[in-house]
């Protein structure tokens, strides 16, 4: 039960003025004269900020970035951008969590009980949105209390430094590793301090590699404050799930539990419980889904050897999607629906269903079955309970890696800890320093060289990684959007004339399936590619201010490449 009440979320709380005169206060609503009173209060106030957590809901929208391709075109990505007149994450309303969370933190003071937690959730909440500002926007106006209508020239100031605000982050997370419990003593739901970390330890990786690969070496600090927030988990028991013990089903397994709770890989999940209604619609709408996976996604993963499919003798081809992805990393088969995959059965694992062809629905015909359950009971119109992991250890075990590389200081030593146990998950040899200096004339130029190393680290986060909402900022935060100009990013699997003819035989004859084009001979070309091919626009790295705000505050400067849209 303790586990199921913090997510039984309050109701918005109506902190009303009062006539102080008369001193009395609405009984039909809670006041500041009312409210800040107990633990209980707090945390009341602070269960609502959990509902901001990212969920089941979000892992299968795809962006239209080189991974995941959606049905219609990221305007932005082609070029078509335009500043917003209003809104566009600026608003009033896409600023009120960093508020109340800063309301929180100027009237906590009154509650006498020690409640130091409460505090530290309210922090980590706040470092947590204006990561998510500092990831779109760059240098925002940095607030640490709630501002009134009478702050006019706090109201109006200009945009904080990268520096403070980063700085900001990090103290915020800090304060929340300070007090917060161990998982093993925290509250099953609640957050804990090795979530704090495991989200420090993005935040400086992603402000270390920002800095690196835009020339400013002031980068170096970040990245070793990356290794020291990764190392406070991994010296915390966590590890790398086997629950399956097979490497043909132990990663899929991974993605569709009802209860998380004791999985040793799980950081902190998104709770979902069918008893509570509780519950979310990932299964169904990732079978009913349009977007698809990419060529060049696909094309990435290694084969059993370790080698790119390019280097490596046990690659056979693609004259189908079961020949693609013979003698693969299993993980590829435990993402990308085939013919060995069972996609549906009945609740007890009977009655299974596969696709012997690719489903015609995906764009590109690769469909991903990363997070689809292929229970019934899961698959009816949210009604899935499946939790979802927020923060896992193979996140943190790969952000170590990459820090202690790009710095120069990764060993053997430390692959073991980290790459080569996701890597064992699933039966693949290990990495070393050694045999990552083999060619991949496959790899397209992201902009700027980078060494074998680095390469195979970037691959290695995006195998384990996607549909986990963390690619778009993986590649700003390297400066490689010239990736996005790679025409495999847009491409589907290979129709061979053979395929072509069944899908046409499913799909009413001859001439009805039309995605395969001359410009791309056998291959599901996506539709859009027809107009122009995609160039990459440094701008894209951050996202425009919308015009009315740069009206209402002369203070504020309109981010790089922007100004004339």
């Amino acid at each position: 039960m303790i586990r199921k009440t913090i997510y039984i979320i309050a109701s918005t709380i109506a902190l009303s003025a009062c006539n102080d005169s008369l001193d009395l206060y609405p009984k039909d609503q809670l006041s500041d004269n009312t409210f800040w009173k107990t633990t209980a209060d707090l945390e009341t106030y602070v269960n609502s900020f959990y509902e901001s957590i990212p969920g089941a809901r979000d892992n299968s929208i795809a962006d239209g970035w080189d991974n995941q391709v959606p049905n219609n075109r990221n305007t932005a990505l082609w070029g078509e951008g335009i500043v917003p007149a209003s809104g566009g994450d600026w608003s009033s309303d896409d600023w009120s969590n960093i508020r109340a969370c800063n309301y929180f933190l100027t009237r906590h003071q009154s509650v006498e009980e020690e409640h130091s937690q409460y505090v530290g959730e309210v922090r980590f909440f706040r470092a947590m949105f204006y990561f998510d500002k500092l990831c779109q926007f760059g240098e925002v106006p940095f607030y640490n209390k709630d501002l009134q209508t009478s702050d006019v020239e706090e109201l109006y100031k200009p945009r904080d430094s990268r520096t403070l605000v980063v700085d900001s982050i990090l103290a915020d997370l800090d304060y929340a590793i300070q007090v917060l419990p161990l998982k093993k003593d925290a509250v099953d739901g609640r957050i804990h301090k090795d979530v704090a970390s495991a989200l420090a330890s993005r935040v400086s990786l992603f402000e270390g590699t920002w800095r690196k690969y835009r020339g400013d070496q002031t980068g170096d600090a970040y990245l070793q404050k990356c290794i020291t927030y990764c190392e406070q988990v991994m010296n915390n028991g966590y590890s790398i799930w086997m629950g399956a013990n097979d490497p043909n089903q132990n990663y899929y397994q991974l993605f569709i539990q009802e209860d998380m709770s004791n999985n040793p890989e799980i950081i902190y999940a998104k709770v979902y419980d069918r008893e509570l209604n509780l519950k979310h619609g990932t299964t169904r709408q990732m079978a009913e889904s349009t977007s698809g996976l990419s060529y060049d996604l696909a094309s990435s993963y290694l084969c059993m050897d370790g080698k790119s499919i390019l280097a490596s003798d046990l690659y056979e081809g693609h004259d189908s999607l079961r020949q693609e992805m013979k003698n693969r990393d299993p993980r590829m088969l435990q993402t990308i629906d085939n013919p060995d995959h069972v996609f549906t059965s009945d609740d007890n694992g009977g009655n299974p269903v596969y696709h012997t062809l690719p489903l015609l629905r995906p764009i590109t015909g690769y469909l991903m079955v990363k997070f689809h359950s292929p229970f019934m009971h899961d698959y009816d119109a949210l009604d899935s309970s499946i939790d979802y992991p927020t923060y896992r250890y193979a996140e943190i075990l790969l952000n170590f890696a990459e820090a202690k590389a790009i710095l120069g200081i990764l060993t053997n030593d430390d692959l073991d800890r980290s790459i080569n146990l996701l890597r064992k998950r699933v039966g693949m040899p290990n990495m070393t320093l050694e045999n990552v200096n083999f060619d991949d004339p496959g790899y397209y130029d992201c902009g700027y060289p980078i060494s074998n190393l680095i390469r195979e680290i970037r691959r290695e986060r995006r195998v384990e990684l996607v549909g986990e909402g963390f690619r778009s900022n993986d590649i700003k935060r390297w400066k490689a959007g010239k990736l996005l100009e790679n025409p495999n990013a847009f491409l589907g699997l290979r129709v061979t004339p053979e395929m072509r003819k069944r899908f046409e035989e499913q799909s009413g004859g001859p001439g009805t399936y039309t995605r395969v084009t001359t410009d791309a001979p056998d291959y599901l070309l996506v539709s859009y590619m027809d107009v122009s091919p995609l160039k990459w626009e440094d701008r894209l790295y951050l996202s425009p201010l919308p015009k009315d705000q740069l009206e209402l505050n002369k203070s504020l400067v309109q981010n790089p490449g922007w100004e004339d849209r």
